[in-house]
């Protein structure tokens, strides 16, 4: 088992789906977890109306405009 992370930044995670509760919110908080643990500065960005993702990693989230400009 390696206890390095499996990549090196810079590197862009997304996930999507049209379904919600889907575990998009979860996933983005475990990769955030896995980059803080390691070491690695990051910036985490969010277009979801409800705004989970910087509770859950304790850190400031870059909210998306939804839709066009």
């Amino acid at each position: 088992m390696t206890t390095t992370f499996p990549v090196k930044p810079p590197f862009l995670a997304v996930t999507a789906a049209k379904k919600g509760g889907v575990g998009k919110t979860h996933l983005m908080a475990t990769v955030a977890d896995l980059l803080a643990l390691n070491g690695y500065p990051f910036t985490a960005f969010q277009a979801d109306d409800k705004k989970r993702l910087a509770t859950l990693i304790g850190a400031k989230v870059v909210d998306l405009p939804k839709g066009g400009a």
